[in-house]
């Protein structure tokens, strides 16, 4: 999505009609017969890193923007106004997601684990019952089956299924034929497709 390899920023997010894209050096919010938003776009690269990912509401009315260390920004797509400033504990985020109520936005932290944000007070909440149960927290990947009932975070060559309704660890099973890494997705309600870093493609029904 950009021509700036030596700024590979880019996102896109369409959700209840509307679209938000980046391509640095700007980004655009598109509602159904409304003029586009453009807007600047400024990003660093930290380390070899880029902070930056984008992710609509699920009505559409904010976009969740996380293109400097340490804040999540939350713009109205009417107006393109930023409206509020999530504060976060760690520099760099990987995947932004939201909760079907749009009550909470889900942070993916590099490297690590998942905070949840009250997009109300900005203020993070803990749930226990979503940590994955050893010493080590990190995971690589996460998805949600549609209606939000179902977490499953992967680390390395095992994921972890989480009630997320009642906030709660289910199981675990290890993945199959992964070295390190796979990228996992729901395909319906119950079955988890699952592209290992082996190059094996698997369906797990849980």
């Amino acid at each position: 999505m950009t021509d700036h390899l030596q700024q590979p920023a880019s996102f896109i997010s369409v959700t209840a009609g509307v679209r938000a894209y980046a391509t640095h050096p700007r980004y655009y919010i598109q509602w159904p017969h409304n003029e586009r938003i453009e807007m600047p776009l400024e990003v660093k690269i930290i380390n070899g890193a880029i902070p930056f990912c984008g992710s609509l509401s699920p009505d559409g009315k904010l976009l969740a923007l996380h293109n400097q260390e340490y804040k999540v920004d939350l713009i109205d797509t009417i107006s393109g106004r930023v409206i509020k400033t999530l504060e976060l504990s760690f520099g760099m985020a990987e995947h932004l997601a939201w909760a079907s109520d749009g009550r909470e936005l889900i942070v993916h932290e590099q490297y690590k684990h998942l905070h949840f944000f009250n997009i109300d007070t900005g203020k993070e909440a803990i749930y226990e019952g979503l940590s994955i149960p050893l010493y080590t927290k990190d995971l690589r990947n996460f998805c949600f089956n549609e209606d939000q009932s179902l977490l499953v975070c992967q680390q390395r060559t095992t994921a972890f299924v989480f009630d997320f309704i009642n906030k709660a660890f289910l199981y675990s099973f290890p993945i199959q034929h992964c070295v390190k890494t796979a990228q996992i997705k729901f395909i319906n309600s119950r079955q988890l497709g699952v592209r290992t870093d082996y190059g094996c493609f698997s369906i797990y029904t849980l």
